[in-house]
């Protein structure tokens, strides 16, 4: 056991940027006593192990590198985690907070583990945006949930992660109004033309360079998609907003660049270029225009349904022409956007698309 115990704790240490006598100076023992343990040439005292423990942020099973047993453990957390949160169903005080003290619990457990530190960041930001009317309760909650946000953006190696939570970071310091970081945030990230997807493209491995440079195009059409979504805030707008042909073109290009493959996640981008362009079409008085576009729309939310739902199942057997393992940061899509689309149409538009036999399982 003590050798084990050795090893781990050198390891803990060194991943954490901790000297022997930090360790040494918690405990209340000696600096020898820690380089003795280190060196398997003794171990500490049981009564010491929660401690030790707790100043590394881990749980004891972790610290005895009872990994598969920690691993089998987090797991089954993640996925009653995911559980709570069914897609199809609007978010209710009840089940936010349910999901809150559940992912709290979880973290007491596993204290530096990313997976849960993102997934309480998330859900305490449904939380300030649905639930809680206090302006200062909305602000302690997106608080909360950017210093989640970096610790596990931290604690991950995973660089898609770490992107999609950089953007989520974006996203919540636009919500808090502050600029500031959002400035300090884009300083330290990458321009479009050193994304890694663009890097790849340079491969002398011409096997792999169609993928990188399909890659590279998919990516930058993502973006596109984003950036043309994402205008309707507060203030200025820029002189591309609400224009329909723009978000056809859009739409257009990349069912080009998909060339016949699935679409898998990009789904959701095609689903909110059809409704913004039906949005349009209503706007203008054009219903049976509108109704096409949110048809379109609606056939891309049970396709990302069918792609989420496959992922889930079994993530390891993805078919190969699948699309469905793009890093960029994809907007979860489902039954509930479409009721709150509607909410947004003439009336008489919105009527027509409620009492359609083939949206009768949304609207009923």
């Amino acid at each position: 056991m003590h050798v084990i115990l050795g090893e781990k704790i050198k390891e803990l240490r060194k991943r954490d940027g901790r000297k022997q006598e930090d360790l040494a100076t918690a405990l209340g023992v000696t600096n020898q006593a820690v380089s003795r343990w280190e060196s398997n040439k003794g171990y500490p005292d049981m009564e010491m192990i929660p401690a030790i423990a707790n100043f590394f942020h881990v749980t004891i099973d972790e610290l005895f590198g009872y990994d598969n047993d920690r691993n089998l453990r987090l797991s089954d957390i993640l996925r009653n985690a995911d559980a709570l949160v069914k897609p199809e169903e609007k978010w209710t005080k009840q089940s936010v907070d349910r999901l809150e003290s559940f992912l709290r619990e979880a973290l007491a457990e596993f204290p530096n583990e990313w997976q849960l530190q993102y997934r309480l960041s998330v859900a305490l930001r449904v939380k300030s945006s649905c639930i809680d009317k206090s302006r200062k309760a909305k602000e302690e909650s997106l608080r909360e949930a950017v210093e989640l946000l970096k610790q596990a953006k931290s604690n991950t190696e995973d660089p898609h992660w770490k992107d999609s939570m950089t953007q989520s970071l974006a996203l919540i310091y636009y919500q808090l109004g502050d600029g500031d970081q959002v400035e300090k945030l884009a300083a330290e990230s990458s321009p479009v033309c050193v994304c890694r997807e663009i890097i790849l493209t340079n491969t002398p491995d011409v096997n792999k360079a169609k993928e990188y440079f399909e890659n590279a195009l998919l990516s930058l059409i993502h973006e596109a998609v984003f950036a043309t979504v994402n205008i309707g805030r507060d203030g200025q707008k820029p002189a591309y907003a609400n224009n329909k042909e723009l978000y056809l073109s859009l739409a257009r290009t990349l069912e080009s660049a998909l060339d016949g493959k699935q679409y898998g996640f990009f789904h959701s981008d095609m689903c909110f270029l059809y409704l913004d362009a039906a949005h349009i079409s209503a706007r203008e008085g054009k219903a049976d225009e509108a109704l096409e576009y949110f048809d379109k729309a609606y056939e891309h939310i049970f396709g990302f349904k069918d792609t989420w739902e496959r992922k889930g199942i079994d993530p390891d057997s993805e078919e190969p022409e699948t699309i469905s393992n793009y890093p960029g940061y994809i907007v979860l899509i489902n039954e509930n956007m479409l009721r709150e689309f509607i909410k947004k149409l003439p009336e008489k538009v919105a009527e027509r698309i409620r009492k359609s036999p083939k949206y009768r399982e949304v609207f009923e």
